[in-house]
């Protein structure tokens, strides 16, 4: 039975700045096909202001790479 984990923009950000996104995945035993983030996701971390001044390109290259990979 698939779990269905919605995940939000700032939860992914802050998981992906620390390098331990993948490790808290891995501890919950769930998979990318677990988490849902909503279609606006990638236009957030791409576009929005507020974000781009506090994370680094490679940190919001790394959230995107992950939103891609959800349903």
């Amino acid at each position: 039975m698939a779990r269905l984990i919605f995940l939000d923009n700032d939860v992914i950000l802050k998981l992906v700045a620390c390098d331990i996104f993948w490790e808290a995945v891995a501890s919950l035993e769930l998979s990318p096909a677990d988490f849902w983030v909503l279609e606006t996701a990638k236009h957030v971390l791409r576009k929005t202001r507020r974000v781009r001044k506090k994370y680094p390109e490679d940190i919001l290259d790394n959230a995107i790479s992950i939103v891609e990979g959800c349903t």
